[in-house]
């Protein structure tokens, strides 16, 4: 919702009265003006008719719109009764009753033009209905609930649904354009052939007002007021049958009445076809027309917040009294450097613009310290002035201004029933009434930051380190510190036998020789720092770096209790009619007074603000509703109530998404929830302006979603509202199907420790079978490294041949034998081969290297000469220090044989300049690397290529383990073996007997 908010000078008020005394106050300076158009959601600015249901909506009907009705939650306009509209006389009447009942009229609608809405359910009525020749009738239930009918003629509707008929009686008064019912229960209908009563069912006309009349309205203290066409005026008929006419000589200029309402403050509206005006001391004064932008008006409606709301032909307004006053630049105020109020008013200290006294709701100026800065001032006694200005001190009496050289520096000045105290940072001055201060012997050298006196004359003087008390002597008092957080004490307030105390960081009280401190922590941080605080019976205002702020004395009450451990810190801007940000005095001034009114008033550097404790806040929980329930986006026809049964949801519901507001009208934008679902949340979730609560895959159960809502004015409804729920379970979470499935377990636990023993047996039988094979496999280990040393024997011996028959070539061709690559050369070739062959297959099968540090030695010397030999650099990245971790023979010669070639493909197909071997040893395996930074597999590897790298894999399946290859075109390519540690220990034919 957009809506502006206007303040204006008016000159006229709510005229309110104090609560609970009996008489009226002044008028407000101020009242706050909000408007909706077309651009806000009014589905058409002509605004016809209103109606407040109980549950605290506001229905609005208009005329000429493609949907004539639309109801408001205080942020945006809904329709949830479709209507058609048109254009010319369609449109909607609404009227409410009890249960939240709503009667709309239009004669878009089907069957007779008359709809009932309850429960979030419309019904059409079928009724012949007394039509006019005009777009609407008017509609009215009384406190038994029978539905009155005017227009054409006159019908009722009882509860039961029954119609009682008084067309024909009531024929002779034509046109029946409003109806009502007095505080004794008598109908009143206001006729184009003037007033009449209906008693028992009977018709009368008591008066004689035989004017044609447009509306009818019954005050609170039993009045009837009455209005019709021009000519008519207001009249008001007392219960002592005092008929009062207001016509011209009372004020009453204006055009025909179209409507009459009564605020909470016995104010009487009227609402007329020229402007909005109000009735006070039997006199009529109109509103200016700078706060309605129109001065056609349909309709007026006082709701329970206080506020009256005008049905208009430019759209919809909302007059609010406002306990909020700003005087800024348009009053010729600047920057404030102290406000005090004195015997003669209020006075201003204005910074560079001199002195400014309060008189008749406006701000003068006195002529006086023009174009100066007055830090500070006090009045006393009446029409003598002390001031301070630039560091001097001055005394205005009997129109001259005295300046006072002995006092100087800067200095804090404070008035009781005797004299004037002046203070500076190193002296302290007294007068009495009329004398000169006289200085005050033994004062200690202090820096001020605030000072007060009472009625006896007891002085307290802020300072950085706390409070002092001075009756005679002074006396330190309170030390700022752990139990009372700050560095300077900045307001101080007596409040009959308490004091207040304010640093810039917490508040506390002293009363009946104790003192009680709000921490920062409870809330206080939030405003920036506190510069002043005035107290009333309900309130602690606060002027702060960061605006106003007000805490509930209830709730400090309940904090010092223990109750609670946060004070609920409310915050006042511009939308309630607070401009300044920053509130606070001059260096040296006072940033606060209370006149004697009883207004509060707070210095800030942008003017005044000034509250008004005689208009109350709003101290009403807003209502709470549920707008809507969605089961997978789908919504719910219709909400229970909390004592009805609950909603079930069906089984795979994927969301539960539920849309709530507050139905508040005063700052809607600052109202704030908490919401839980009992049975999911354990505590409160609070939010800002978010109105959808979303829950998704609720697990089986039944749930009760509560929300409550805050109002502008930090006050809780904490009922709220509720719905219940229950989320369906699938078949397989229902109670019988656990049940029987649990069943089911205790026959299968129960067959199972049947056949224990039985199997318990078969295990020992098979672990002594795996223990004989365990030596049965030994055995065969050994028997096959034996085979292994009778093989590298016979293995050899073509490579010996090999030898012989190089040596005969040498004998018979001399000439090659001595050439690079002669036959001597390739003896000596072979030879090498023999010893490197023959020292490879000693050390596979020799037991004493079946460990890790003998592959890693072995590996690592392997890698390093067939890296020499090829040119390339190899690093070994090894561990200093190896775990004693046996290694089986077969496990030792499959990785060998894994990392020799995976070191030859590299050195022969990847073109490398480094080799790098990488061993990571860890708790349950090990994995060895082998990586060079060549050219990296191709994409699409030929069969020998791929041959080579399942070996590979199949050599460490074989062991249990996996090899992991990484590569990436002219990134080089990393073989990584994974072996864990059990299969790497036992020996092969053991696994195999397993």
């Amino acid at each position: 919702m957009n809506h502006a908010i206007l303040i204006f000078e008016c000159g006229f008020a709510f005229c309110c009265l104090r609560s609970g005394a009996g008489q009226a106050s002044e008028p407000l300076r101020h009242a706050q003006f909000d408007f909706w158009q077309t651009s806000d959601g009014l589905p058409n600015h002509n605004v016809v008719s209103f109606a407040q249901t109980g549950d605290g909506y506001l229905w609005i009907g208009t005329i000429g719109a493609s949907n004539s009705l639309v109801r408001f939650n205080g942020k945006e306009f809904l329709a949830p009764i479709k209507l058609a509209g048109g254009q010319g006389d369609q449109g909607a009447f609404v009227s409410s009753g009890k249960d939240a009942r709503l009667w709309v009229f239009s004669r878009s609608l089907q069957q007779g033009g008359l709809l009932l809405w309850e429960h979030g359910t419309a019904t059409a009525i079928k009724l012949d209905l007394p039509l006019t020749p005009e777009w609407t009738i008017p509609l009215y239930e009384d406190a038994r609930g029978n539905l009155w009918i005017g227009g054409q003629g006159l019908l009722v509707r009882t509860p039961g649904g029954r119609i009682k008929d008084f067309r024909s009686v009531t024929k002779q008064y034509g046109l029946n354009r409003c109806i009502v019912a007095d505080k004794r229960g008598t109908i009143w209908l206001a006729t184009d052939n003037g007033l009449v009563r209906c008693r028992d069912d009977v018709f009368d006309q008591p008066y004689s007002i035989t004017n044609t009349l447009l509306t009818v309205y019954p005050s609170r203290d039993g009045s009837l007021w009455v209005g019709g066409r021009e000519g008519t005026g207001i009249i008001q008929l007392t219960p002592a049958n005092e008929v009062i006419r207001y016509s011209e000589p009372q004020g009453f200029t204006s055009a025909a009445v179209a409507a009459i309402c009564e605020d909470r403050n016995s104010n009487i509206w009227i609402g007329t076809y020229s402007g909005l005006c109000y009735v006070k001391d039997r006199r009529v004064y109109p509103v200016q027309e700078s706060g309605l932008k129109t001065a056609y008006i349909f309709c007026l409606l006082c709701d329970r917040e206080g506020s009256l709301w005008v049905g208009t032909a430019d759209g919809l307004y909302r007059v609010r009294e406002n306990p909020f006053e700003y005087y800024g630049a348009t009053d010729g105020l600047g920057p404030v450097n102290t406000v005090y109020a004195g015997p003669s008013g209020l006075w201003a200290a204005v910074y560079v613009r001199g002195l400014f006294v309060y008189r008749e709701n406006a701000w003068e100026h006195t002529g006086l310290a023009d174009k100066l800065s007055v830090d500070n001032l006090v009045e006393f006694p009446a029409g003598e002035l002390w001031m301070a200005v630039d560091h001097r001190c001055y005394r205005f009496r009997e129109g001259k201004m005295e300046k006072i050289d002995r006092i100087q520096g800067d200095m804090r000045l404070c008035s009781d029933s005797q004299g004037v105290w002046i203070i500076t940072a190193t002296d302290l001055f007294h007068s009495t009434s009329g004398g000169d201060a006289q200085r005050i012997d033994h004062w200690p050298e202090m820096e001020i930051t605030a000072v007060t006196t009472n009625a006896v004359g007891e002085l307290l003087i802020g300072t950085t380190q706390g409070v002092s008390r001075w009756a005679g002597q002074l006396r330190p008092w309170l030390q700022f510190g752990t139990d009372f957080p700050g560095s300077r004490a900045n307001s101080l307030e007596w409040e009959g036998d308490s004091v207040w105390v304010a640093s810039e960081a917490s508040i506390g009280r002293f009363h009946a020789g104790q003192w009680r401190v709000i921490l920062p922590s409870a809330g206080l941080a939030e405003t920036g720092g506190i510069n002043n605080v005035l107290v009333d019976r309900e309130n602690l205002w606060l002027g702060c770096l960061k605006g106003l702020f007000r805490i509930s004395r209830a709730q400090v009450d309940e904090y010092w209790r223990g109750a609670i451990s946060q004070v609920s810190v409310v915050r006042y801007d511009r939308t309630q009619g607070v401009f300044p940000g920053f509130f606070g005095s001059g260096a040296w001034g006072q940033g606060s007074a209370r006149d004697v009114k009883g207004k509060l008033w707070f210095a800030s550097k942008n003017g005044l603000v000034a509250i008004n404790t005689t208009v109350p806040i709003n101290t009403s929980g807003p209502p709470v509703v549920l707008e809507s329930v969605r089961f997978n986006q789908q919504p719910v026809p219709s909400l229970p109530e909390p004592t009805e049964a609950p909603l079930h949801v069906p089984a795979g519901t994927r969301s539960v998404e539920i849309s709530y507001a507050a139905l508040t009208f005063i700052t809607p934008e600052k109202v704030r929830f908490k919401y839980r679902l009992l049975g999911l949340d354990p505590d409160w979730v609070r939010v800002e302006q978010s109105t959808i609560a979303h829950f998704a895959r609720l697990a089986p159960g039944e749930y009760e979603f509560q929300v409550a809502a805050c109002n502008s004015d930090g006050v809780w409804n904490e009922e709220g509202a509720r719905v219940r729920f229950v989320q369906e379970p699938f078949f397989y979470q229902t109670h019988r199907f656990i049940v029987w499935s649990r069943v089911v377990a205790l026959i299968a636990f129960l067959g199972l420790a049947a056949g224990s023993a039985a199997v318990a047996n078969r295990i020992s039988t098979r672990k002594m079978r795996q223990r004989l094979a365990l030596v049965e496999a030994q055995q065969s280990l050994d028997r096959e490294r034996a085979r292994i040393a009778r093989d590298i024997h016979d293995d050899l011996g073509s490579t010996l041949t090999r030898i012989v028959m190089l040596t005969e070539l040498g004998q018979r061709e001399p000439e090659q034998t001595h050439t690079p690559d002669g036959h001597l050369m390739a003896i000596q070739t072979a030879a090498r081969e023999i010893t490197r062959r023959l020292d490879e297959i000693v050390w596979l099968v020799n037991p004493r290297h079946d460990s890790l540090e003998g592959l890693v030695a072995y590996v690592g010397r392997m890698a390093t000469d067939h890296a020499r030999a090829a040119g390339v650099r190899c690093r070994l990245d090894f561990p200093p220090k190896l775990p004693d971790w046996p290694l089986s023979g077969h496990a030792r010669h499959s990785l060998y044989l894994a990392c020799k070639e995976a070191v030859h493909n590299a050195i022969q197909h990847a073109s490398p300049t480094e080799l790098r071997l990488r061993l990571v040893v860890k708790d349950e395996h090990l994995e060895l690397e082998v990586a060079d930074n060549g050219t990296g597999l191709p994409e699409k590897l030929n069969d020998q290529a791929g041959d080579g790298l399942q070996n590979l894999r199949e050599r460490l399946v074989a062991l249990g383990g996996v090899c992991r290859i990484r590569t990436a075109p002219r990134q080089g390519t990393g073989v990584t073996f994974c072996v864990p540690r059990r299969s790497s220990a036992l020996p092969m034919s053991t696994r195999q007997g397993t």
